[in-house]
């Protein structure tokens, strides 16, 4: 249709990029804690406290083991992909629907890189150049599906093709080239951070960040929240917090005038729903930094904010959203053993997360 011919690379630099989480499917639990937008109701449940039988927790005792959920949620950063690939003719676009059909991705970039391939660049070059950054896009998106597939091999040999596509030696000039390319290195990062190699991932997505100012401020809430992620990985849970703040901050924008998101602001429906399923994984991964540095309070009340945020955007059945259910019991067990056993002192004041300050973040090297 008419979005094939879209220029994608300069669409990609105007507008806001669309974050999405891929979830997978889970055997659904008999029993979850269930977010809810009444301070009052938390009050009278006895603010959060456990639902689970007594029996799960070992004959009640206290869960004092938190890690099993202290895992972040990498939010994807993957700008909106429509419609269908402009290509040279109807045997590409053959070609291209089979390959896609088959689930290979892989053959799919092949043929888009032979389409190209008949595109004159001499005679033509806007059509030549907006063509290339559309490959360089549909590449990107092919790594990270195969990559959430668990295809790492198919993965790396498309971020690969990508990093020579965007490459200042391309030979090719098109309007977003370094946003598409950070974009790629962002990629990198959680191609390496899933197969465990941290000092890898950081390197790639310290590349990313030295082009953030290209982004929107949802893209940099993004990679600034990945960043916190891999941090966190490395044992540098003190930056990790930092950034994961200026994550938080980045998400909420203008909605959070203060400089400060309170959980009555949460709970009263002060945050938009387009900004929600974002801003509940930047809470919820800043309360996995505070854990780290055992800050548990301040952990409580950002798993708290991440359910109430995430209540309607996650599916309940999600690894994440069980995940920051596990958390959010497992601090409320521990806080509440903290506590002396006495549910009146549970601290549900005050319940503010402090935001930073909006000066802008120094970009790391590029290494």
């Amino acid at each position: 249709g008419g979005e094939s011919s879209m220029d994608v690379a300069s669409t990609l630099a105007n507008e806001h990029s669309r974050a999405t989480l891929t979830s997978l499917s889970v055997e659904h639990l008999r029993t979850r804690i269930f977010a809810t937008r009444n301070t009052r109701a938390w009050e009278a449940t006895g603010c959060g406290r456990s639902t689970r039988p007594a029996a799960s927790h070992g004959c009640g005792a206290p869960i004092c083991n938190l890690s099993p959920f202290l895992r972040h949620v990498w939010v994807d950063y993957a700008p909106s992909v429509t419609g269908k690939p402009e290509l040279f003719d109807e045997a590409h676009e053959r070609a291209h629907a089979d390959c896609l059909d088959q689930g290979d991705l892989v053959g799919c970039f092949e043929v888009m890189q032979s389409s190209l391939r008949k595109f004159d660049r001499v005679k033509d070059p806007s059509t030549y150049s907006r063509l290339h950054a559309q490959a360089l896009i549909f590449c990107n998106f092919y790594s990270l599906r195969c990559l959430r597939a668990k295809h790492h091999s198919r993965s790396i040999a498309l971020l690969q093709k990508a990093l020579a596509l965007s490459s200042p030696g391309c030979g090719v000039e098109f309007d977003g080239r370094l946003a598409l390319r950070g974009w790629t290195f962002d990629v990198l990062a959680l191609y390496y951070y899933s197969r465990g190699k941290s000092s890898a991932a950081l390197s790639y997505m310290s590349k990313a960040m030295h082009l953030i100012d290209r982004q929107s401020a949802e893209g940099r809430a993004t990679w600034k929240s990945h960043l916190s992620t891999i941090l966190s990985a490395t044992g540098r849970h003190h930056e990790a917090v930092e950034h994961a703040k200026e994550a938080l901050s980045d998400a909420l924008g203008d909605e959070v005038s203060d400089g400060s998101l309170t959980l009555e602001q949460v709970m009263g429906g002060a945050i938009p729903h387009a900004q929600r399923k974002l801003a509940s994984a930047a809470v919820f991964n800043l309360g996995v930094c505070y854990v780290q540095i055992h800050r548990h309070t301040q952990a409580l009340t950002c798993t708290r904010m991440a359910l109430v945020l995430g209540e309607d955007k996650f599916d309940h059945d999600s690894h994440a959203y069980l995940r920051m259910q596990g958390l959010h019991e497992a601090l409320s067990e521990l806080v509440r053993a903290k506590t002396a056993a006495n549910s009146s002192a549970f601290p549900s004041r005050p319940s503010t997360v402090l935001a930073p300050h909006k000066a802008s973040l120094s970009a790391p090297p590029e290494g």
